[in-house]
């Protein structure tokens, strides 16, 4: 393995492979790396694909920005620890399995980008058609030109137009009745303010998320939007 030491806006290019990787900002103990790649080469994060195969029709856009941790320099030492991803609200030892394409509809609503981004990644890996939602402003904005999805998947704690807010709208709305809405926070939904059941959430996902649990949840639920071949 090499290891290497970049500053900011500092790169490090793969030729045989066209591919640049950038330096592109530090937030606490995350470094984030801006990818420039062809069409053709795949990116995904480690933590998407670490325990499921790679399905040949996901490729991540030329332009995904990645995640290491805790620092610009990454010796074998550091990813050797067993820890080293703690810093995800994700457990990583939960990934889902891939599995058939299927019409669920999905809108993950999460204003932390990498929380977002990995969300929607679990999902389009078991061939939901997902978008993304960076608040509750996003989601209704998003609701009024798309149609209605199926599941939405929301974080509650989000800082603009927080989930409470955002839920309380929607089911006031009788053009959302019945539409499912599984929160994810590390607060319990009483905490959160939040009932549980048809004028609150329909199910409740405390974080490090059990994407397992999540997706068992899901399937359950949607047996007949998911493809049964």
């Amino acid at each position: 393995m090499l290891v290497v030491s970049r500053r900011l806006n500092e790169k490090i290019v793969l030729p045989s492979l066209g591919v640049t990787l950038e330096v592109v900002g530090f937030k606490g103990n995350t470094v984030k790396l801006g990818i420039a790649a062809p069409d053709d080469v795949k990116v995904l994060r480690q933590e998407i694909v670490a325990d499921v195969p790679i399905i040949a029709e996901l490729a991540a856009p030329a332009n995904s920005v990645g995640l290491f941790q805790p620092d610009d320099s990454i010796s074998p030492q550091t990813l050797a620890t067993p820890d080293w991803t703690s810093g995800y609200s994700v457990d990583l030892r939960n990934l889902l399995p891939a599995s058939a394409h299927s019409r669920l509809r999905a809108l993950v609503v999460e204003d932390d980008h990498q929380e977002r981004e990995l969300l929607a990644g679990l999902l389009h890996m078991n061939g939901c058609e997902c978008h993304t939602a960076q608040d509750g402003l996003a989601v209704l904005d998003y609701l009024a030109c798309h149609a209605r999805p199926d599941l939405l998947l929301l974080d509650l704690g989000m800082a603009r137009c927080d989930g409470r807010r955002m839920l309380a709208q929607i089911r006031r709305d009788s053009r959302y009745r019945g539409m499912k809405v599984f929160g994810v926070s590390g607060l319990r939904p009483e905490e959160a303010g939040i009932a549980t059941g048809p004028e609150g959430i329909d199910a409740w996902f405390p974080r490090p998320l059990n994407t397992r649990h999540l997706w068992a949840t899901i399937r359950n639920e949607f047996r007949n939007h998911l493809a049964t071949d």
